[in-house]
């Protein structure tokens, strides 16, 4: 009779190795090109900030505009995290895992940062269990 092992895997977008459908396609690409905003609003205020020992200080609108930068790198990382929770619950669902709410953990996404919410079965909602066969030897 073959052994029985069980793995928990972690199911996120970045580690996937699949093939996404055009919906999960089109939430990779649209947190990709968030992540490439913010690069180049990192470079910009790193190119700002380069000014002001040059410069001697920095003038009202470099200032405005690194407050605007990192307003805006907020908001994008805010989407970031929206789009990727629900992309890995797409995986999860495509994986035969599907994620059970509860009305206490459709709170606001605030609550859910830094929590890790298990399933009935004890597992992080983010793991998958996969079961192997394996031959006796």
């Amino acid at each position: 009779m073959p052994s029985v092992r069980m793995l928990n895997l972690q199911v996120s977008w970045q580690t996937y190795t699949g093939s996404f459908n055009d919906k999960q396609q089109k939430s990779v690409d649209k947190i990709q090109k968030r992540m490439h905003k913010i690069s180049n609003m990192r470079k910009e205020m790193d190119t700002i900030k380069g000014k002001e020992n040059g410069q001697g200080g920095l003038t009202p609108g470099q200032q405005q505009q690194l407050m605007r930068n990192e307003q805006h790198i907020q908001q994008l990382e805010q989407e970031i995290e929206a789009v990727e929770e629900t992309l890995n619950d797409s995986l999860r669902d495509s994986l035969g895992k599907k994620r059970k709410h509860s009305k206490d953990e459709r709170g606001s996404k605030s609550k859910k940062r830094g929590r890790q919410d298990e399933d009935e079965d004890g597992y992080a909602s983010d793991e998958v269990s996969l079961i192997i066969l394996e031959p006796q030897q």
